[in-house]
């Protein structure tokens, strides 16, 4: 029987959590004996090595740098690919990405979107969320399967799809080898440690027409 393929779709290499669990994966998937292949925009980023040998590495030609509308030839670059190249199913790496599952849905490939980030933010706002929503449901309207980190997130997202496909898979970005961590003598008060996040935050704004539509609501709302 022959192996499973996996295509990872990914912008570049960056140092995020979404780049960390995607590559971590593939390294993993790889070592259980899957075909695995990254399809990277750019060859940026110091993530790549944590993918080791077994991962085949395929990088847009010509590279795909982050800025306005990047995604969108990514996600073009990533059509035209599985266009030629048959894969057993396809892996979209969090909110940031979702815009490669929209362009490979009706591929026939089976396609996983991961949920990286909290869907419902009480600082969007009424508008903005809906926006959101109404953005995250037109993205993955073709995908088979969603997966989320926590059970919330789960919830959210099946209310938002309108549709019971999200599983919660926890999917930390720290290595499996790390130490445990030491343990505190009972001599000294507790100690508590907050990390925040170490790069800026990816911020995807609705496309024109989640725009244009959310403008139409918001009038509509100030006439009442």
């Amino acid at each position: 029987m022959a192996a499973a393929s996996i295509l990872i779709v990914l912008h570049d290499f960056a140092l995020g959590g979404t780049e960390r669990v995607a590559v971590r994966l593939a390294a993993a998937w790889a070592e259980r004996g899957a075909a695995v292949t990254i399809f990277a925009g750019a060859d940026t980023g110091p993530l790549r090595a944590l993918a080791g040998d077994r991962v085949e590495i395929i990088l847009a030609e010509p590279p795909i740098p982050r800025g306005r509308g990047s995604r969108t030839r990514l996600a073009r670059a990533a059509r035209a690919l599985v266009a030629w190249r048959a894969f057993d199913g396809v892996f979209i790496p969090g909110n940031f990405h979702w815009p490669v599952a929209a362009a490979l849905g009706g591929s026939g490939i089976p396609i996983v979107a991961q949920v990286s980030a909290a869907l419902d933010k009480p600082q969007r706002g009424r508008l903005r969320q809906w926006a959101f929503e109404h953005r995250m449901r037109y993205l993955l309207r073709r995908v088979q399967a969603v997966v989320t980190l926590s059970d919330v997130a789960r919830d959210q997202a099946n209310r938002i799809l309108r549709n019971a496909i999200a599983t919660t898979i926890a999917l930390p970005a720290l290595a499996d080898g790390n130490p445990p961590p030491t343990p505190i003598p009972n001599t000294r008060p507790p100690v508590v440690l907050a990390a925040g996040r170490l790069v800026p935050e990816r911020v995807c704004a609705p496309d024109r027409s989640v725009r244009r539509a959310a403008r139409r609501v918001g009038a509509a709302g100030d006439r009442r």
